[in-house]
């Protein structure tokens, strides 16, 4: 309730302005006059006395802030005279406004499209079912200098069905472009070849249709695709009947069992995101045909393999089970390229490993940008404070109190850092949306 009454109250002073000043200036007249009919009775000349009631009664202008802070406004009436008065001293400053808002955009803009750029590819949440147990499995050959080797077709499916430590395993096909025909014309769009089961592993439900049956996995029934969210928003202009129609992929017929939700966006086909090799968004997913005739491809290594850990069983653990595993698989299969070590990574990790340093890096680039912004503004400012030295000795000769004029000098400074966030911020925000970070998972 105090809070509330002191809002009130001081509203009510910011409202009432006029009828606040002429009280405050008619209860001064009032005490001076008292006061110099007090001092004429003591027989003081009556200039003598009122001079004398005025010394007495201290500096007018500090005695009518302190009034004004009781009964006016108080500290929101002082904020917007602040203000105003700092938004006419750098509108009457134009050159040195534009410098200084200018050097802090640079700073702040590039600040905060870095950092978006990191939250969004090192640090934003992934956008799957307890996202912490995926992890993605790498075969793996120290003697040979290999260290995230995808496997074969072959091998995964050894893997799915031996392993102990993996509530469910999935694959996928990467880098696989399709040819889109039909209205309303050809384009070239980034796909994948999935597992039929890749979607139940991540834990991601299309937001209209299904996800792929297990006998889509198998060769014959895998005509069919799931749409991106914004492949089915560009082709067929977001119609909630599309399930069920066909599409035309490399010349063949495909049938859409589903669309996807907007925050997904794997896998992915490699592109570049400030010089650096990073995951583009599939808009087509089709499943690959894992059957018995999978079962002889064990050469091309073109297959990267996730999965989803059982509860209780650590990386380290799984790591160690697979490894045996793959000896295993290995020594039943000589004639073949396998490597004798797997190794797990984090889903998140082995997405950004081949951008997390390049992107602290930048980050701390951007970080020093802003800090010499800020020393140049600094300078700006004590060279403008120089210039404003006899205005200051006016206005504490006038009665201004110390705190008050650090309080307006704080309030430009204030003016200055909103103007350079609000530019740096804008053209962050247009950077961003440039670098199409919709990419990233």
């Amino acid at each position: 309730m105090f809070w509330l009454r002191l809002i009130y109250s001081r509203l009510y002073g910011l409202l009432r302005k006029d009828r606040i000043e002429q009280e405050m200036e008619d209860e001064m007249r009032f005490h001076l006059l008292m006061r110099t009919r007090d001092n004429i009775e003591r027989g003081m000349r009556p200039d003598e006395a009122e001079r004398e009631a005025r010394r007495r009664f201290g500096n007018e202008g500090r005695i009518k802030d302190l009034a004004r802070d009781i009964k006016g406004g108080g500290f929101m009436e002082t904020l917007l005279q602040d203000l105003r008065y700092g938004a006419r001293m750098l509108v009457k400053n134009p050159g040195f406004t534009l410098i200084a808002v200018v050097t802090l955009a640079l700073g702040i803009g590039a600040n905060t499209a870095i950092f978006s750029v990191v939250y969004a590819v090192l640090l934003r949440p992934l956008p799957f079912k307890d996202p912490g147990a995926l992890v993605t499995v790498w075969e793996r050959d120290p003697q040979q200098g290999y260290e995230n080797n995808m496997t074969t077709v072959a091998t995964s499916l050894d893997w799915q069905e031996q392993n102990d430590s993996f509530v469910e395993m999935a694959g996928f096909e990467s880098n696989k472009g399709f040819a889109l025909t039909g209205e309303p014309g050809a384009e070239r769009i980034s796909g994948a070849l999935v597992s039929a089961n890749l979607f139940s592993a991540l834990g991601v439900a299309p937001m209209f249709g299904r996800q792929f049956t297990s006998d889509e996995g198998t060769t014959g029934h895998n005509q069919v695709a799931m749409l991106s969210h914004n492949l089915w928003q560009r082709r067929v202009g977001a119609d909630p009947q599309m399930i069920g129609k066909t599409i035309t992929l490399d010349a063949k017929p495909y049938t859409v069992v589903g669309v996807m939700p907007p925050g997904f966006r794997f896998p992915g086909s490699t592109g570049v995101l400030f010089g650096f090799l990073v995951n583009q968004p599939a808009e087509v997913w089709t499943p690959m045909a894992l059957d018995a005739g999978a079962r002889n491809q064990r050469r091309s290594h073109i297959w990267q393999v996730i999965a989803r850990l059982k509860p209780g069983v650590t990386a380290s653990q799984a790591t160690a089970g697979m490894s045996l595993l793959q000896q295993r698989i290995a020594a039943q299969n000589k004639g073949y390229f396998i490597s004798t070590h797997v190794k797990l990574e984090s889903l998140r990790e082995s997405g950004v490993a081949n951008v997390r340093f390049g992107l602290l890096i930048l980050l701390g680039a951007v970080g020093c940008v802003l800090l010499i912004a800020c020393a140049n503004v600094a300078n700006l400012l004590l060279a403008r404070a120089a210039v404003r030295e006899k205005e200051v000795a006016v206005r504490l000769a006038l009665g201004a109190a110390r705190l008050r004029l650090m309080r307006q000098f704080l309030t430009e400074s204030l003016l200055l850092a909103l103007l350079g966030a609000g530019l740096g911020l804008w053209s962050a925000s247009n950077h961003f949306r440039a670098w199409n970070l919709s990419a990233w998972p």
